[in-house]
Order: C-alpha cells, then structure tokens, then sequence
C-alpha cells in the first residue's frame, strides 16, 4: 500500500502542487513550464541509497522508483501537455 500512495504522491500530487503553486505565483513562460514538466520526474537513485543507507523502507522505495520509472511515458508527454497552460 505505501508503494501505490507513494507513486500516487509523486505521479499526481506533487505535479498538481506544482501546478497550483506556479498557477498562483502568477509565473509564466519557459522557466514555469520547465519547473512543472520537472516535478513529474520519477524518483531518483538517492532516494534508494538513503533508504538503503538508514536501512528504513529500502523495498518500498525502491517499489516507488520502478513505478514512477515504469509510468513515464504516460506522465511525461501529459505534463508536457498541461504545461501549454502556464504560458
């Protein structure tokens, strides 16, 4: 279950603070569209290493990393696609 709300959390929730955050802000243009696009990026290596060095959820964050990996060419060209309204 923490790797589903995880994944969730990073695939959705976090984008659409992003999102709502830049939308907000007022910021437009290439840097705010960049910004968006970026925070739906798959969880990176350290995120694995520190798990793995504090021996804490080490399965389930590496569970989290393979799946936001795995729904990238999904989530990738969508945020792509939601970023044209932050011009």
């Amino acid at each position: 279950m923490q790797v589903v709300l995880g994944s969730l959390v990073c695939l959705v929730v976090q984008p659409a603070l992003f999102f709502c955050m830049i939308k907000l802000a007022g910021l437009t243009g290439t840097m705010a569209q960049a910004t968006f696009v970026a925070s739906t990026m798959p969880t990176g290596t350290p995120s694995v290493l520190f798990a793995q060095q504090y021996r804490t959820l080490e399965a389930e964050t590496a569970g989290i990393m393979l799946i936001t990996t795995i729904a990238m060419p999904i989530v990738l060209p969508a945020s792509i696609a939601l970023s044209a309204y932050l011009r």
